[in-house]
């Protein structure tokens, strides 16, 4: 073999080593990359993870009012999980743990792992209805869930259609009690703790008609559709009306009564009164009438102070329901918060000199 020959098998041989330090080169930088791409999504995956830690029972819960007011019929259980989540929620995080035993412990309840599988699976498969002047949504919370075998904890995913609704609350909200809400085992009680929050300034829910009260529930299907729960009127006031008034009374910050009206001879109308059984009782003066005396013990279940609902009755009981229902228009129509509800009714009266001159003359 000739030099050149020889000179040129060399060479072969060194590219021939190159391409293949090349190949291997690329074959780690490939699996490098690889890695570096399930690392990115493991990691945005475990950061945006958050495992579900109460702190403090009794501090505010907020929820949209669309939600809170709006139709479905979910189980207690599916209150608990979606309350649980809510009160250690964070904008922008979608992704919760929750352990079953840790809600088993603060409701009393012994919640089996099942019964939460279920649960959640059916709350897949309901919705919340929510209905505005300009839109039906069709609203469904949970986006996923899965199961982790043997740790007694399951990962939850909240819809992304969902997080407007988490997120964007602004004046459009209902502060609830934590404790309250999950130590009620009706899932009536739970709604009707809502209400009760949502309208606790105002001495009581909106008037609605008890149709429009069981298709709030989920009893009762708006197309017909469905067989209706409860169907006999002395079911429902023994197996929702009494039981929810009932465990909210006894295990929630706030009263509530309810009462009904008949047209006809069948019960069509339903108040629910807030706070009923808790009004100061005023001493009955035999020095000043009795009609604004009794006017002045109603409109202190409002949540106004003393001074203010003496002021306020000395006109006229009239009077006062023209300015409060204006005033729970504007709260239902969304232009006015809840929490203003009373200090709108005030303002008008102060407007008219009639509570300040009642404080002049103290």
């Amino acid at each position: 073999m000739s030099f050149y020959q020889l000179t040129m098998s060399f060479y072969q041989l060194t590219m021939s080593f190159y391409q293949l330090t090349m190949s291997f080169y690329q074959l780690i930088m490939s699996f490098k990359y690889v890695t570096s791409f399930f690392n990115l999504i493991f990691n945005d995956y475990t950061c945006n993870m958050k495992l579900v830690d109460i702190q403090d029972l009794n501090a505010p819960v907020r929820i949209h009012n669309d939600i809170a007011n709006g139709r479905g019929d979910f189980s207690a259980c599916m209150l608990d999980i979606l309350f649980y989540i809510l009160s250690d929620f964070k904008k922008s995080e979608r992704m919760y743990i929750i352990k079953a035993q840790n809600i088993s412990e603060i409701t009393g309840r012994e919640w089996h792992y099942q019964q939460f599988r279920e649960a959640t699976q059916e709350m897949g498969s309901r919705m919340f209805e929510i209905e505005t002047d300009s839109s039906y949504l069709q609203l469904w919370l949970f986006g996923s869930v899965e199961y982790k075998k043997g740790t007694g904890s399951f990962e939850i995913e909240l819809s992304q259609k969902a997080m407007p609704y988490l997120e964007n609350l602004k004046n459009n909200f209902t502060s609830i009690q934590l404790k309250s809400i999950l130590f009620c085992s009706s899932k009536y009680a739970k709604r009707f703790y809502m209400l009760g929050c949502r309208w606790r300034g105002a001495g009581k829910v909106p008037q609605m008609t008890i149709e429009e009260l069981k298709i709030m529930l989920g009893l009762k299907d708006p197309k017909g559709k469905e067989k209706e729960q409860y169907a006999l009127f002395a079911d429902f006031k023994r197996y929702v009306l009494d039981v929810a008034v009932q465990q909210v009374n006894e295990h929630t910050d706030i009263m509530l009564d309810y009462k009904l009206t008949k047209r006809g001879r069948a019960y069509y109308w339903i108040d629910i009164l807030i706070n009923y059984k808790a009004a100061k009782q005023l001493e009955i003066s035999f020095d000043k009438p009795i009609e604004v005396q009794k006017s002045t013990q109603t409109i202190l279940k409002y949540g106004f102070t003393e001074s203010q609902a003496i002021a306020i009755a000395k006109v006229g009981f009239k009077e006062f329901e023209r300015i409060r229902d204006k005033a729970l228009k504007k709260v239902h129509t969304g232009e006015m918060p809840m929490e203003r509800f009373v200090a709108y009714v005030v303002s008008v009266y102060q407007a008219k000199g009639i509570i300040v001159k009642q404080k002049e003359n103290e």
